[in-house]
């Protein structure tokens, strides 16, 4: 009776409506994950060949620079800024043969315009780029097409205005080139005859320039040519321990030069004001001839080729009155580490043509279909 009891009291506790079986309501209870739906923006829905370039290309210039995220472009969207989708553009497949017949070739990437994506409707947007005032208008977006921003940004830099302020082309200067003749004192390396060249002075020549100039940096390629009269003494040594024999020479020196030259820049809007240093090789030809007669001595007056290497240190103007054309004067001081003697001022003026399409251009911002 007593074991039957025991079983009914077992089932009682065990049964799940009792108090007793219940857990204990202080436990805490297992967490539920909450399933959240991923709403998609409206631009990955577009179809792919406007997804994956921009529905908004943009393609600006601000001064002498096409505008880039590299450069500072930005663009804000309704007040909130926009990151790039990508930087379109193409390769282009270039091939060259060089004189001894090899074959050089490969590939170059050129941008086009700078992609964003919008979602579709109408936006008020932003483009700004350093130096210049950002550009704002409204536009629609669309799904189905692309819009295209293209032009020119307003300078804002007081710097970059002007026909200096900003070219973005190679210039070119033709002009005339006034230095000195090299008259240091040169020995015959076969013969050994020492020339010394009357004091010679300066002539004038001409000289051809290409340069790059930018906002605030400029590099420049300079050649010049000229030709003079020279003359002098030369001392030889004679066969037989005769004594040196001495005569007079006279002849032309044609001095031909070819420097690199860098430096700094200040645009004044009409004016750019520029200096710097560089690195110069100085050659001449001399073709020659003893005067009179100097009885059996055999003489070699100076002939050849011979030159040396300088040091330019220079400064110069470029005055602009129109957008691409002008002239630059530059006055240099040339330093020979080998051949002091030679050290010397030049002249150097011309007329530059110069392109700046910050200058020619009007500002302004299309914004079209295609």
């Amino acid at each position: 009776m007593r074991s039957g009891k025991r079983v009914w009291l077992v089932l009682l506790l065990s049964a799940p409506g009792t108090a007793l079986a219940q857990e204990d309501d202080s436990a805490p209870a297992a967490a539920t994950p909450a399933v959240v739906e991923r709403v998609e923006p409206e631009t990955a829905k577009l179809p792919e060949r406007i997804y994956r370039k921009g529905n908004l290309r943009v393609s600006v210039r601000c001064a002498e620079t096409w505008a880039s995220p590299d450069t500072g472009l930005s663009l804000t969207v309704d007040g909130r800024a926009l990151d790039a989708k990508r930087l379109n553009g193409r390769w282009s497949f270039y091939s060259d043969v060089d004189s001894d017949g090899n074959v050089d070739s490969g590939e170059v990437w050129i941008p086009s315009d700078v992609g964003y994506l919008l979602e579709p409707g109408r936006h008020h947007v932003v483009i700004g780029a350093p130096g210049c005032t950002p550009a704002e208008f409204d536009m629609d977006a669309y799904a189905d097409h692309t819009q295209h921003a293209e032009g020119r940004l307003a300078i804002a830099d007081p710097s970059l205005l002007g026909p200096v302020g900003a070219p973005d082309g190679l210039g070119e200067l033709l002009g005339v080139w006034y230095g000195a003749v090299p008259a240091g004192t040169s020995t015959d390396s076969i013969f050994h005859a020492k020339a010394t060249l009357d004091p010679t002075g300066h002539a004038p020549g001409a000289a051809f320039s290409s340069s790059i100039e930018r906002r605030h940096w400029a590099l420049a390629v300079d050649m010049s040519f000229m030709r003079s009269t020279i003359t002098g003494q030369v001392t030889q040594p004679q066969l037989g321990g005769a004594a040196p024999a001495t005569a007079a020479f006279s002849g032309s020196r044609t001095v031909f030069a070819n420097q690199l030259r860098i430096g700094a820049r200040l645009p004044l809007q009409l004016v750019a004001l520029e200096a710097g240093g560089g690195l110069g090789l100085q050659w001449w030809l001399d073709s020659t001839s003893v005067v009179g007669n100097v009885g059996n001595a055999f003489m070699t007056p100076p002939h050849g080729v011979d030159g040396s290497f300088y040091v330019p240190l220079w400064v110069g103007a470029t005055i602009k009155p129109f957008c691409n054309w002008g002239v630059q004067l530059m006055g240099q001081y040339d330093i020979h580490p080998t051949s002091t003697a030679n050290d010397a001022l030049g002249l150097m003026a011309g007329v530059l043509y110069q392109p700046s399409a910050a200058c020619s251009e009007p500002a302004g911002i299309r914004v079209a279909p295609r």
